[in-house]
């Protein structure tokens, strides 16, 4: 069963997803791509689609408040986007071709190595993260917390444990935080930083890799260099050399992924070291201006010495960021999506109602509870291809509606043979013989408002096939659909639920909200599918008791239904016609759209049900549809 707890923290899911994705697509360029959460082990794309982890909390992990895990989703996101944006893959994948052996000998071949796979993957998949993400950042620098808070909060997982035990391990944590940008640990054996500083230079120049076959072809020179000291210190180890190297967490390239294009990814990341280079022109410009005007104002003391040039060792190293600031931002907008979440569970949160029917054919009434409860299946792409079935009749169905709510103006017609007559053309009928010396009044009608509320039926019944082979509850999403968007697009307040009975009349809020229609209620209608019984009595009562608290001058109940009601304690046709002629008593139209099979029987039994109100048709449903409600608001505004 669906809590109202469960529901509200999967509405929240939902909403972070819809920004996130909404937030990738805005930075990267308006470009779409397929997006989901994902439970694996880590984050991935494929070129086309990216899967963020959901579940960033492990066993592994330091304990993340939400607001971190946000955060850290975020960052996951911008990784998998950034791969697209800057990473090729199959060179990835060709330069594990030519450089991956099994044989010992290949390995121990120090002139010309090669390597074992997860070594070559170790220092593929961390250079390549270096570079994309070092892209990422210029391109966005008001994003760079979010990459790092993911690089030394998640990826390491406990970045401090297990340092200065082993120098394989060291060299692997200090190799990682230079080609991602992050601080040194002080706790890092000597020799495996010292192994790390003599590829220093070759670490910064492939942050800055023009492409990904040039970033690569960086590592293969670094692997050389390093790989006779690492394989010294795996046989003083004991360690295999085949041996896994520490398990951090990074992206699994799968075969038959392709990130990006080959010339598109260059570009892109061309783009940005084009930025780079102007970014250093105007800095030295900048520098150059401030030494002439301190040199000029202390020409005495400056004489005749040589400006100092600073020493590589004193640049500024990266430092760990503070992270408050972001983590203040995400609070805030956790905040708004529990707020919109709440509002939306609060549409579909499962309630008990009771539901009064009179049974005029027995002289009583019949009390019982129905349950309704959020919908357990969506279904956004069936949605789209169902609207796309119907497309066509939306904006005309649209038109009719917005038209007949319009109103119509005061009109006066002169010279009229009959009506009010009009003294100022008394000689027209004296001299000429012209009886056309009357004028008439025809009131017009104010602009109106509507309220329409959709009830569909969903019993196992309407699996059954119309003669054209498609199933009832098909034909019943079209028409819902097409009343739905139609309804929108004229600015109709409208709402939709499906029913359908087990051990109790159940209702579904399809959509809810008359003046919300997102993918969440989109999804709804894409799911529904034939379930079990149909108590046609309860669920039509129970949506004129919603109707009547409406005040709109045209109240419109539309049940959609197969015409094959389950009726118990001696209800009857006569139970539902009763129902009917009282709502009309009371402002309210109930109008029927039979889709079934039409033998002579159901079709009398639906006449009976809803005199006069009832839409029989095989084919063409959304234009008999259109007929139908026209005729009625008609009929209301008269």
């Amino acid at each position: 069963m669906t809590t109202a707890l469960s529901l509200r923290q999967e509405k929240v899911k939902q909403r972070e997803g819809v920004r996130l994705k909404r937030t990738l697509r805005s930075l990267f360029g308006g470009k779409d791509f397929g997006f989901l959460w994902t439970d694996d082990s880590t984050s991935y794309t494929d070129g086309e689609t990216i899967w963020v982890k959901y579940e960033v909390q492990t066993e592994h992990h330091r304990l993340f408040s939400p607001e971190e895990c946000r955060i850290l989703r975020k960052g996951h996101g911008l990784h998998e986007r950034g791969h697209i944006e800057f990473d090729y893959l199959p060179d990835y994948a060709q330069w594990q071709v030519d450089n991956h052996s099994t044989r010992l000998e290949d390995w121990k071949d120090f002139s010309n190595p090669k390597y074992p796979i997860q070594w070559l993957q170790f220092f593929g998949n961390m250079s390549m993260d270096g570079r994309m993400e070092n892209f990422v950042v210029l391109k966005f620098p008001t994003y760079k917390d979010y990459v790092d808070f993911t690089n030394y909060e998640w990826r390491f997982g406990i970045r401090e444990e297990g340092i200065g035990e082993n120098p394989i391990q060291d060299f692997q944590d200090c190799y990682s935080s230079r080609v991602l940008g992050m601080n040194d640990l002080e706790g890092w054996l000597p020799e495996a930083v010292e192994l790390v500083n003599t590829v220093q230079e070759k670490i910064e120049e492939l942050r800055f890799a023009p492409s990904t076959k040039e970033c690569l072809e960086l590592v293969s020179s670094i692997m050389k260099e390093v790989w006779p000291t690492l394989a010294e210190w795996m046989e003083l180890n004991d360690m295999e050399m085949d041996q896994p190297p520490a398990d951090y967490q990074s992206d699994s390239h799968e075969d038959g992924q392709q990130w990006g294009d080959s010339k598109e990814t260059r570009e892109n990341a061309q783009s940005i070291l084009v930025q780079v280079e102007i970014a250093k022109e105007d800095s030295a410009r900048e520098e150059e201006s401030s030494t002439e005007k301190n040199t000029t104002g202390s020409m005495n003391e400056s004489e005749g010495k040589v400006p100092e040039k600073t020493h590589e060792s004193d640049k500024e190293k990266p430092s760990k960021p503070d992270f408050s600031h972001i983590i203040r931002i995400e609070e805030k907008q956790q905040e708004k999506d529990f707020k919109e979440a709440d509002e939306l569970v609060s549409d579909f949160e499962e309630k008990n109602v009771e539901v009064s029917i009179e049974i005029p054919e027995k002289k009583t009434r019949l009390n019982e509870e129905i349950v309704v409860k959020a919908y357990h299946r969506q279904n956004a792409n069936e949605y789209a291809k169902l609207c796309g079935e119907i497309k066509r009749f939306i904006r005309p169905t649209s038109k009719a509606l917005r038209e007949l709510l319009e109103g119509e103006k005061d009109q006066v017609r002169k010279n009229v043979r009959s009506g009010r007559f009009m003294p100022n053309k008394a000689w027209k009928a004296v001299h000429c013989s012209d009886s056309n010396v009357f004028q008439k009044y025809k009131a017009g009608t104010p602009k109106g408002n509507a309220f329409v509320s959709l009830l569909g039926d969903i019993s196992g019944s309407t699996w059954c096939l119309l003669p054209d082979g498609i199933p009832v509850y098909q034909e019943i999403q079209k028409a819902m659909l097409l009343l739905l968007e139609s309804c929108v697009e004229a600015g109709i307040p409208t709402t939709a639920h499906a029913f359908t009975e087990d051990d109790e009349t159940i209702i579904y809020p399809i959509k809810p909200n008359p003046h919300r229609y997102g993918e969440e209620e989109k999804s709804y209608l894409g799911a529904i599918k034939p379930e079990l019984g149909n108590r046609d009595t309860l669920a039509l009562q129970w949506s004129l008791d919603q109707l009547i608290r409406r005040q709109e001058d045209i109240r419109l109940a539309i049940i959609l239904s197969d015409g094959i009601p389950v009726f118990e304690h001696g209800e009857g046709p006569e139970t539902i016609r009763n129902m009917v002629e009282k709502a009309e008593k009371q402002g309210i139209d109930v109008l029927c759209l039979f889709v079934g099979e039409p033998s002579p029987h159901t079709i009398q039994t639906v006449r009976d049900m809803y005199p006069g109100r009832a839409i029989f048709s095989e084919q063409n449903i959304a234009r008999e549809l259109q007929k139908q409600v026209k005729r009625i608001i008609r009929q209301r505004r008269k």
